[in-house]
This record gives C-alpha cells, sequence and structure tokens, in this order.
C-alpha cells in the first residue's frame, strides 16, 4: 500500500511538472556537465511539441549524442541493447530516464495496455544504431502511441491527470515509410483491420517468430509482443520478457505461442547430443583427475614445489566434472530451466532464485576461475626454482601464499557476480554460468579474468625457460649432469604447452561467441541454426581436456 501511493505521489509530480514548464533552449545541449553526481536530480525544460517533433527527424552529429549500451531495469527485456542520450526531454544520464519510467509503474501495474512498457521505454530511452550510420533516434511508431494512449487514457485520467503533453502522438514518426526514417512500428495483430507497411517490414524481418502464428487469441497476443524480441526467443506474458524456451524440442509449451522455432538456438538433438558429450568428457576428467588426487594423498612426500599446484589444478577440474555430473542427475529443468505461473518453462534468467543453478555455478565456475589462478601459481613456482634458484623448502614455504591467492580471486570474482546477479541458465549444456544470455557479462566477468590469468602464466613460463637454458648452458661448460634440469625443462614445456593450447581454444571460443553475437543470430534466424553449436562443443571438450593434461601430469 505504501508502494502504491509513493508511486501515486511520484506520477502527480511527474504529470505536474512535464505539464507545465516550458522549454526554449535547444533538446541536443545538455544543461549540465555529464560527469554530474548521478544522485543529484537535475530539472529539465520541456520541449515544445515542434521540437518533439524535430528531435525523431533530424540527424544528430556525433559530438552531440551518445549511444550506450542500455541500463534501464525496467526496458532490459524488450530486445534492444543500446540508447541513445540525450532523450527526446534533455536526459543526459539513463539514471535520469529511470527515475521517470518509475514514476509509471503504477500505471504498468495496472496493465491497461500491454505495450504501455514497450512505448515508454521506446520515448524515453530510445534505440539507436551502435554502428553510428544511422543518426536519429528510433522511437515508437505513431501507431503504438495511438494504441496506447486509447486503452491507458482512461486510466491515467482516473488518477485526476490529464495525458502527458511529452507523450503526444503527433511528435513521433508515421511510420516506417521511407524518407530516412525509423521507428518501432507496432506489433501485428490480427484483430487488426488495417497493417501498414511498416508492419509488413517488420513481419518479414521477424517471419520465424510469426509466420506459423495460431489464430488463438492467446497465440496473437505473444505474436504481438515478440517483435520485440531475439529471433531465437518468444515473449512471454507472465513473465513480462523476452525468454528462451528451455528443457528440449517441445518443452516448455512454446509452441502454443505460435513458433515453429520455438526450441531457441538449439534443437532437440543437438542437446541430446551434448549432454552425451558432457557424459564422456567429464568421465575422462573425473577418472583422470581423481588418479592425481588421489595418488597426492596417498604419498603427499611425491609431489613438492614446484609441481604441487598441478595436483590442485586436478583437484579443481575433478570438482567441475563433479558439478557437471550433479547437473546431468537433477536434469537440464531442474538446473537451468524457470516455469512461470502458466506452467510454460523458459531458460532461468536469475539464477541464484534455483538452489540447483545456484549449486552447480559455485562448483563449476569457482573452481574454473581457481584452476587459472594456480596456473598463474604454477608458473611462478617454476620461475622461482628455474629463475630465482629457490629450493623447494624455500617455496613450499610460501603455500600458504599461494593458498590464499589462489581460493582467494575466484571468491572475489563469485561474490561480484551473484551480488549483480549476473548468473543464468545455458541453454545448450543446461549449466548455470554467468553471461551465458548476455555477451557483455561474460565479457567482463568471465573471458576478461580468464585471459588475464592464461597470459600471465604464459608469460613467466617464458620467462622461466630462459632462465633454464642459461643454467643449462652454464651446467654443460661447468661439465656438471644436467639430467634432473633436463626432465624439469622437458616436463614444464610440455604442461605449459597442451595447458596454453587447450586453454587458448576455450578463451578463442568466447571470443568468438562474444564478437559474432549479431551474425549468430542472423543465421539462426535464417537457417535456425548456425557455427555456436559446435563452437560450444569444441570449448565443452577443450574445457575438461585441460584437466585430463593436468591429471595425466602424475605419469611424467
Amino acid at each position: 500500500m505504501k508502494q502504491q501511493i509513493f508511486n501515486v505521489s511520484f506520477l502527480a509530480i511527474l504529470f505536474a511538472t512535464t505539464s507545465s514548464v516550458s522549454y526554449e533552449a535547444p533538446y541536443y545541449s545538455p544543461p549540465s556537465d555529464p560527469a554530474v553526481d548521478p544522485d543529484n536530480v537535475v530539472e529539465y525544460p520541456m520541449p515544445s511539441k515542434e521540437q518533439q517533433k524535430v528531435y525523431w527527424r533530424t540527424e544528430i552529429h556525433k559530438d552531440e549524442y551518445r549511444c550506450e549500451k542500455l541500463s534501464l531495469k525496467t526496458c532490459r527485456t524488450l530486445g534492444y541493447n543500446y540508447t541513445m542520450l540525450p532523450n527526446v526531454l534533455g536526459h543526459i544520464r539513463q539514471v535520469e530516464a529511470q527515475m521517470m519510467l518509475n514514476g509509471f509503474q503504477l500505471l504498468i501495474d495496472q496493465g491497461c495496455s500491454r505495450r504501455t512498457t514497450l512505448f515508454l521505454c521506446m520515448s524515453l530511452a530510445p534505440t539507436c544504431d551502435d554502428k553510428g550510420e544511422y543518426l536519429k533516434p528510433i522511437g515508437p511508431c505513431r501507431g503504438i502511441c495511438r494504441r496506447v494512449e486509447k486503452e491507458c487514457r482512461a486510466t491515467v485520467e482516473s488518477f485526476q491527470f490529464p495525458w502527458p503533453e511529452w507523450l503526444d502522438c503527433s511528435q513521433f514518426v508515421e511510420e516506417n515509410a521511407g524518407g530516412g526514417q525509423l521507428c518501432m512500428e507496432e506489433p501485428t495483430n490480427e484483430e487488426d483491420s488495417e497493417r501498414t507497411t511498416a508492419e509488413r517490414k517488420q513481419s518479414e524481418v521477424n517471419s520465424d517468430s510469426t509466420e506459423d502464428t495460431a489464430s488463438s487469441s492467446s497465440t496473437s497476443t505473444h505474436s504481438e509482443d515478440s517483435s520485440v524480441c531475439k529471433p531465437f526467443q518468444f515473449f512471454l506474458k507472465s513473465a513480462n520478457a523476452c525468454v528462451t524456451s528451455c528443457g528440449y524440442d517441445d518443452d516448455g509449451g512454446a509452441e502454443e505461442l505460435g513458433h515453429h522455432r520455438h526450441h531457441g538456438r538449439f534443437g532437440k538433438e543437438e542437446k541430446v547430443f551434448m549432454e552425451k558429450w558432457m557424459i564422456g568428457w567429464s568421465s575422462i576428467c573425473f577418472i583422470c583427475t581423481l588418479f592425481a588426487v588421489g595418488t597426492y594423498f596417498l604419498d603427499q612426500s611425491r609431489f613438492k614445489y614446484p609441481e604441487r599446484p598441478v595436483i590442485f589444478i586436478s583437484l579443481c577440474y575433478l570438482i567441475m566434472s563433479g558439478a557437471v555430473f550433479l547437473r546431468l542427475i537433477l536434469g537440464r529443468e531442474q538446473v537451468s530451466c524457470e516455469q512461470s505461473s502458466d506452467g510454460h518453462r523458459f531458460l532461468i534468467q536469475d539464477g541464484l532464485s534455483n538452489t540447483g543453478c545456484t549449486i552447480v555455478f559455485l562448483l563449476y565456475s569457482y573452481f574454473n576461475t581457481a584452476s587459472y589462478v594456480w596456473w598463474v601459481v604454477l608458473t611462478c613456482s617454476w620461475f622461482f626454482a628455474a629463475g630465482l634458484k629457490w629450493t623447494q623448502e624455500a617455496i613450499g614455504e610460501k603455500s600458504s601464499y599461494f593458498h590464499s591467492f589462489a581460493w582467494g580471486i575466484p571468491s572475489i570474482q563469485t561474490v561480484l557476480i551473484m551480488a549483480n546477479r549476473h548468473v543464468d541458465g545455458d541453454e545448450l549444456t543446461g549449466m548455470c554460468n554467468a553471461g551465458s544470455q548476455d555477451p557483455e557479462i561474460l565479457a567482463k566477468f568471465v573471458i576478461a579474468p580468464l585471459c588475464t590469468f592464461l597470459f600471465t602464466g604464459f608469460m613467466v613460463v617464458v620467462l622461466g625457460c630462459i632462465s633454464l637454458f642459461r643454467v643449462k648452458s652454464y651446467m654443460q661448460k661447468e661439465g656438471s649432469s644436467t639430467v634432473k634440469l633436463e626432465k624439469l625443462m622437458f616436463k614444464i614445456i610440455i604442461f605449459a604447452a597442451f595447458y596454453v593450447v587447450t586453454t587458448g581454444i576455450v578463451m578463442g571460443c568466447y571470443g568468438y561467441e562474444v564478437s559474432h553475437e549479431r551474425e549468430i543470430a542472423r543465421k539462426i534466424r535464417k537457417y535456425g541454426t548456425s557455427s555456436l553449436t559446435y563452437i560450444q562443443y569444441t570449448r565443452f571438450a577443450m574445457q575438461l581436456f585441460t584437466g585430463v593434461v593436468a591429471g595425466e601430469f602424475t605419469i611424467l
């Protein structure tokens, strides 16, 4: 009740403010420094109707606007990723647009129109061309505005407020009818008697999600909102978000929504094969790493520094393979799927709400990062022995620091990921990771730190090998035996070569997924499949093959 009172009060302030203030300055000119503290509220003058029309139809110089990543919580699930600032009201920061949207939360909750969120987001956070080829804001077409006003005007007036002037429909572009004007057209509806040119174009673009739409009213409702989703997603009204069907080909009820490509990015055969692939590689990795860890516990004196970190790398991959077994035992539906109130299963977007997803994420992602940190510790230990001539005892005395570093860094990473709720489900494997559905999160929280650890360890190995070759040359001149040194060099070079190659392939697969996101989406839309399937097969195999390499190191 308190929240509703707050929303009504905030809504009153917004309507009163945006209905009475005049606007004289050009809307491109920011009223204050963009670096200003976001906690300070900046008052923006209200643009006139004519200035609003000009905003949506005029090209903006590149130095007068920013096309930045969309961060508005209300708009994240609507299918577009970039927004233009300043917006039509002159907001130069997304936090200000979010504050405006918060004031309309009560109107959104009323459910007067299923297009309300889309319309408000496209008005306050218009999308833009991040490549800089189209230099105009892309907002809602006039048809969406008219429909929302028609359906929600009575609700607004029931709160004793007039329809906001800054949402006047005459400002928006009529349709995508040429002349270099783009807008978000009104989603198609079988009940509509007319179809504009813009709607026909949108239907062609999203043909894979609309051409097989059934004639039922529930089907048409979902197909309308699916026009803003990615080609492998569908709009689930009960979740008010674009989601990916979870489970196998016909699971999740997505077929009821009229999507002939309702299985998402991967089909049933691909998912079934992936589970067999996971069983095979996890079994091999589990056996090899269990042998290495078991040997260590039976005879700890056999593995001293600088070689002991290999055992902890094996331990990490042993637990990772165990996490895969746990996922396979529980099933993808219990780990990476979420069920809506109306019975539809979809790929989980907030993994922390699912206990199975959280456990699998902790076991797999934490120890995956820890294995990379132990790789750095291993290379440093080798460098201390080869380059600085430290004894095994001297290196062993630093083991407490090694453990603090190797287990502490992944802990910090894991806490940051969970605090920001970036855990989500992976469609193909059914595992839970960070950034499985968001390439930007994947790049920041997974690829960047792992590449850093891999490159750091590689450089230390190079320095260590240079030192070893110098020592070997010196010993040969002195006539000393170099058998033990050559054995150490052989083990270092062999393990480092295998490790760098396998983990390098993993990083390459990650990089391909992030850098070719749009191309992958286009191929899925056009052909129903893409090279992403084989990339993920390769990535998973190489991840666990690294554990096999670490486990087999004990035989050398």
